[in-house]
């Protein structure tokens, strides 16, 4: 565990976000900074990730027979876009910040509380 300064400091150098998590992530911080930084993450699907992540990035199958290579697999063919395709690349990675920018303010998030708490209050 490092401090956000820190993190923030090696996002900026980052491509991509290698995450294998085998807990069960409810609502993954360093996934949404990595998001909002413009990183590629190349997760599992475990716990929420993937609802976090919306879909950006890779997301792998936890569970499926040789998952080493599979994820390796993934990480490779990610840095081989990037290399190919370096300006859809970086227009895929400037609409994935846009859309963080705009689903994740606290404005946003506040407003979803208040969605589920209304559902449980009239349930």
């Amino acid at each position: 565990s490092v401090s956000k300064s820190i993190l923030a400091n090696n996002f900026k150098s980052a491509s991509f976000l290698t995450y294998p998590s085998t807990f069960a992530e409810t609502f993954c911080i360093t996934l949404l900074d990595a998001l909002a930084s413009g990183i590629e993450p190349i997760i599992t699907d475990l716990g929420a990730l993937k609802e976090t992540s919306n879909n950006f990035g890779k997301i792998i199958n936890l569970n499926q027979p040789n998952f080493d290579k599979i994820y390796a697999e993934k990480i490779n063919e990610s840095i081989k876009f990037k290399n190919n395709n370096f300006n859809s690349w970086c227009v895929e990675k400037f609409s994935q910040i846009e859309e963080v920018k705009k689903k994740y303010t606290y404005i946003n998030i506040a407003k979803k509380w208040v969605e589920i708490i209304k559902k449980i209050i009239n349930d």
